[in-house]
């Protein structure tokens, strides 16, 4: 019944995952990975997975506090994201039980990296890498519908990148100087 209910929470967490991804706002894609970040820890927790459980805890609070200072318009202390960091190894050497854990961790690191820029574009880079990183923790923890979400949540961005970050070069010919060459 867990894996179930493990499974369900993580299919939750793919479809707002997706979605996030596709918001132009920072402030939107900050609340959608309160919540993705939250049906994870569900998801996990379920299936024993405590190293992944331990770094979607700290992505909640981290979002929430970065949440705030983007609202107040203003930068979040650099030893905010050292704490985060710090907990994370900390909190990854009492939960590790093989290799596969230190993913998670690696991924937390490219998670306070993604939601640290006040670009967009580059908080959709930092997404794909993390997203990267759980693929193989997923599939290790039998957490398959939160890896083929993963897998899907790569394509999403990707296409979220090409769609808002790519820049578009709109050539008026009217204004282009042309060579004569007679």
């Amino acid at each position: 019944m867990e894996i179930i209910l493990s499974q369900i929470f993580h299919v939750i967490k793919v479809v707002l995952q997706m979605v996030a991804v596709q918001f132009k706002q920072k402030k939107h894609i900050l609340i959608a990975f309160i919540f993705v970040n939250i049906f994870a820890g569900l998801g996990y927790i379920l299936l024993g997975a405590y190293t992944g459980l331990l770094t979607c805890g700290i992505a909640v609070i981290q979002t929430i506090i970065q949440y705030i200072f983007d609202k107040k318009q203003k930068e979040v202390p650099k030893y905010f994201s050292i704490i985060y960091l710090v907990s994370s190894i900390i909190g990854g050497f009492f939960t590790y039980k093989t290799f596969i854990d230190i993913l998670p961790i690696l991924s937390f690191v490219m998670y306070t990296l993604s939601i640290l820029p006040k670009k967009e574009s580059t908080v959709r880079k930092f997404t794909l890498l993390k997203l990267l990183l759980w693929i193989p923790y997923d599939a290790f923890n039998f957490a398959f519908a939160s890896m083929i979400g993963r897998i899907i949540t790569v394509i999403s961005t990707i296409v979220g990148m090409i769609r808002l970050d790519r820049k578009k070069e709109k050539v008026d010919l009217d204004k282009i100087e042309w060579k004569n060459n007679d």
